[in-house]
């Protein structure tokens, strides 16, 4: 997202990285005849007898010399500028636009340049450089893509016609040229206030809080379960949509679940349970938004994903949040506005470490045929996807309001019909944009949970499949809408007196009400009881074989023995570690070696 010039040394660097043809080729190709065709020119504190350094550019230049030169050029603004100026509009034109999009197609480039990119010449066998001779001054930025097709026979015009072809620069020659060339709209992100009265708006700011208890006690019981990479179980996730009723995106479809199952991860620890629901929120985003990577269940519709390990997905989440962080802007924002915002400052969408794993990767139609992803598609099957699930996952969380459009035909993705989003003052906090948060009052009917003054029995009034849920781990059912409490479901999962109170403090929130005294002193009793019987670490316990009559008789009437044994109960000898070495000399004396 930054638009300053290299250093003179650093783009030195980055050019020796680069092979002699690839300089050529990108860096150097594109600006030869401007440099030959206007040998006299100069301007404030430069020239191009300066930039060429009395260089032939009739001979074929070295790698060091094609690096001193694009790098005199490169630094200089008004050598760039007076370059562009020197380009036919058209190309001009083109140039710019590249500039700002990542990779133009061909009915892009064809509406700037007002003519079309292939020449349709006699050569019928084979799509070689047949561009226009107007573009041969961009070659390398001209990429066509290969389909496979039968040789044997010739390619009508038609055919050629439609052949894709696409237009992009190195990203650090964007960077480069962006200093020169003017801000294209969507470089900033706008709010507005008009949205179309059409689209469909979904807010859970107002339930998620509500719901969160309940989705915290379902992932503490283990109810989630999740793949060796870490990723959400399809069948976990259809269950738990089944139990929890949660609030959706769509009908008959599981997305809002897949998100909050895919975030939560089975890693995530609640630091305290004493916690407000704001706080235990913030630090899942903090702790997993930033950390887990995303594009497993953001890109559902595209196959092939589960050949990769967490390692090769790149996190786009801190991109995102670093974009949101820097422009704090209230009201409406379009996604198109922020896909060009994107694009603008240079942020690469790709959720794979190595680009040429797209090659991997397909989607399948409702026929379940396979498609590999054609480079023209990436953008729309892979990159603009990636990027609204991370709204749709905020939003799931009711850190942003979308809009969406409901007659959209989902064509690529899940998210096409998304064309708004706004900050929730949930998602301004969770974000750090503001200091405070106070949670919004869900208007809705609640589950009512009544707890027994003078016993452990608990009534509910409302769903109850929620409460079945909800004290799964703590009751038993004992009629229609009552649960009594139970010591051994309560402490099932507990090894430990940490994990007791921790237990407490998750029921105490769930329940999100004030306990009884009766109640209180059962926990307070719970926890103490946890104390009452104390592990003896400094004994070792050895069983004595029924049938062993004689050693029985030793045990019983020696008195050196009977020194050293604590008890001596049902075979079983008890003995303090410290007097082992010599209960075992004694045993040697009688004849026993004790092992």
């Amino acid at each position: 997202m930054n638009e300053k010039a290299f250093p003179t040394q650093e783009f030195k660097n980055l050019l020796n990285d680069c092979t002699r043809d690839e300089i050529d080729k990108f860096w150097f190709f594109p600006i030869r005849k401007f440099l030959s065709n206007n040998i006299n020119l100069s301007w404030e504190k430069s020239s191009v007898i300066k930039i060429l350094g009395n260089v032939d550019l009739k001979k074929t230049l070295q790698k060091v010399l094609l690096i001193d030169i694009c790098t005199r050029f490169y630094s200089d603004e008004n050598a760039i500028a007076l370059y562009l100026d020197y380009l036919p509009n058209q190309l001009k034109n083109l140039l710019i636009k590249a500039v700002w999009t990542k990779k133009l197609d061909r009915l892009e480039i064809e509406k700037i340049i007002e003519k079309p990119v292939l020449v349709e010449n006699s050569l019928k066998y084979s799509w070689n450089e047949d561009y226009i001779p107007e573009l041969k001054i961009f070659i390398g930025f001209l990429q066509s893509e290969r389909h496979y097709h039968n040789f044997s026979k010739k390619i009508d015009c038609e055919s050629k016609k439609s052949h894709p072809v696409y237009f992009s620069l190195p990203t650090n020659l964007r960077i480069i040229l962006a200093r020169a060339v003017p801000k294209p709209d969507g470089y900033y992100l706008l709010p507005t206030n008009n949205i179309d009265k059409e689209l469909s708006i979904y807010n859970f700011e107002p339930s998620i809080f509500s719901e969160f208890d309940l989705l915290i006690t379902y992932y503490l019981q283990g109810n989630i379960k999740y793949s060796a990479k870490g990723m959400p179980n399809k069948a976990s996730i259809k269950k738990m949509n089944k139990v929890l009723h949660l609030k959706e995106f769509f009908p008959d479809m599981d997305l809002r679940v897949s998100f909050i199952c895919g975030l939560i991860a089975d890693d995530f620890k609640v630091k305290s349970l004493s916690l407000s629901k704001v706080d235990i929120l913030k630090n899942l985003f903090e702790s997993n938004f930033l950390r887990i990577p995303t594009a497993p269940y953001i890109l559902k519709r595209i196959k092939g994903l589960s050949y990769f390990f967490p390692s090769d997905f790149i996190n786009l989440s801190e991109v995102v949040v670093k974009i949101f962080k820097s422009n704090n802007v209230d009201g409406w924002i379009s996604f198109k506005n922020l896909l060009s915002f994107t694009d603008s400052h240079f942020i690469d969408l790709n959720p794979l470490r190595a680009y040429f794993d797209i090659d991997r990767l397909y989607y399948t139609d409702e026929n379940n045929d396979a498609y590999y992803i054609p480079l023209g598609e990436v953008k729309n099957y892979i990159e603009h996807p990636f990027l609204a699930g991370h709204l749709f996952i905020m939003a799931s969380f009711g850190l942003l309001e979308l809009a969406l459009d409901p007659t959209d035909k989902l064509k690529y993705s899940e998210y096409d019909g998304l064309r708004y989003f706004k900050f929730t003052n949930l998602g301004k906090y969770i974000l750090g944009l503001t200091d405070g948060y106070t949670p919004l009052k869900n208007e809705e009917t609640q589950t009512q949970l009544h707890l027994e003054s003078d016993s452990l029995v608990i009534r509910v009034e409302g769903n109850i499949d929620y409460a079945d849920t909800i004290l799964e781990n703590y009751a038993r059912k004992v009629s229609t809408n009552r649960y009594l409490l139970s010591s051994a479901k309560f402490l099932d999962s507990c090894k430990t007196h940490t994990d007791i109170k921790n237990k407490i403090a998750l029921f105490k929130q769930t329940i999100d009400i004030e306990l009884p005294q009766f109640w209180e002193s059962y926990f307070n009793k719970l926890l103490d009881n946890s104390k009452a019987l104390k592990p003896v670490k400094d004994v070792l316990i050895y069983k004595l074989p029924p049938q062993e009559k004689e050693l029985h008789r030793l045990v019983a009437q020696d008195a050196i023995i009977s020194k050293y044994v604590i008890k001596a109960e049902k075979f079983n000898l008890i003995i303090s570690k410290l007097d082992f070495n010599a209960f075992c000399n004694r045993m040697k004396e009688l004849g026993y070696l004790v092992n």
